[in-house]
């Protein structure tokens, strides 16, 4: 199967151009809407659970990618909290001494089987 591009079968796509371009448009208003929905920007997913939830159209997440890129809309990165960034530092510095004075390293691994090792006895009557 070939595809032939040329003059005239761009003019005989030029009217299904323009009403996907109408369609774009159209699509990119309910986009808008939901990317302003309330005070904060959202992102693609946000936006496609707002225009299910508010306008009952089920619309594609690479369609909606698509328009935001399209029309230069772009959602800001969320950025972390710089005050639990530094309360999170903080507590994650703490060494405390060592109170108990336990050895953990024996420096031997056999001595803890002499230690461990059970005494079975086994009575006959």
């Amino acid at each position: 199967m070939s595809v032939v591009l040329g003059y005239y079968s761009y003019l005989k796509r030029l009217d299904d151009i323009k009403r996907k371009e109408l369609c774009d448009t159209d699509d990119f208003n309910l986009v808008k809407k939901a990317y302003n929905h309330k005070t904060w920007k959202k992102g693609a997913k946000q936006i496609k659970m707002r225009v299910q939830r508010n306008y009952g159209i089920i619309m594609n997440l690479k369609k909606i990618r698509r328009l935001m890129k399209k029309y230069g809309l772009i959602c800001p990165i969320r950025r972390k909290d710089p005050v639990k960034a530094m309360i999170k530092a903080n507590h994650t510095n703490k060494i405390y001494s060592n109170i108990l004075e336990r050895k953990f390293n024996q420096g031997v691994s056999k001595k803890l089987d002499k230690i461990c090792q059970p005494e079975v006895y086994l009575c006959f009557h």
